[in-house]
């Protein structure tokens, strides 16, 4: 029989609630051969890695910015790869590149390591380097507040994009809906990872790109509005 359903999870540091996902689908009464699971995981530190390969050596383990820098060290979109809370920048590089924008809503470390990348500062990645990330108060509970935190983090793609004169980074959108399911992005137009993304990013044509940025910017939650 071959395989009809791919079920991929996105994972940080949330090992036992996975375990307790991956117990329910190996619990399953459809077919084990007609379905897989693929676990992507994004830079875990509590031992989820460990854990996978201990008890679930057939679930598939994805680390997107791992296998983006081992594909295409050189990808015009390793910048995804930063992460301001665990990264370092020469001083210099960092002010030439006029540091943080102070005004951008959302996203900040990653226009900063896009402006930093177009100077010619490359990305590296460490996978050993581990870091520990107390993350911002997010109310996701409350409806209106959690339409709140999208809009703020889609209004920073929108800055990205404007403030850079590069309307391919409209695509981050398209990337994240292949994470976190969006009812209203198109199936087809849904990146899957960063090869994906990274091959989407090297071939689209500036008409694709401005129809994908009109949908976007009419997507009814978001309520877009250019930052000047």
């Amino acid at each position: 029989m071959s395989v009809h359903i791919s079920v991929v999870i996105a994972t940080y540091n949330q090992m036992e609630r996975l375990r307790l996902a991956l117990c329910g689908l190996a619990c399953q009464r459809f077919p084990k051969e007609c379905f897989e699971v693929i676990v992507v995981d994004d830079g875990c530190t509590d031992g989820t890695d460990v854990m996978l390969t201990a008890e679930y050596p057939e679930v598939h383990v994805q680390d997107q910015v791992t296998e983006l820098y081992t594909a295409h060290p050189d990808s015009p979109i390793g910048f995804l790869g930063f992460y301001p809370h665990n990264s370092a920048v020469p001083r210099q590089a960092f002010l030439d590149v006029g540091g943080f924008a102070a005004h951008i809503p959302f996203s900040e470390g990653w226009d900063l390591a896009y402006r930093l990348q177009a100077a010619g500062v490359l990305p590296g990645f460490v996978r050993e380097a581990l870091t520990y990330h107390l993350y911002h108060y997010h109310e996701f509970s409350n409806p209106s507040k959690f339409k709140d935190e999208q809009r703020k983090r889609v209004a920073g793609i929108s800055y990205m994009s404007h403030h850079n004169n590069n309307p391919k980074l409209w695509l981050i959108e398209l990337w994240r809906a292949g994470i976190w399911p969006d009812p209203f992005i198109p199936e087809e137009l849904i990146l899957r990872d960063l090869l994906h993304f990274h091959q989407c990013y090297q071939q689209i044509t500036p008409s694709e790109i401005a129809e994908i940025e009109a949908l976007l910017t009419r997507h009814p939650l978001w309520n877009i509005h250019r930052t000047a």
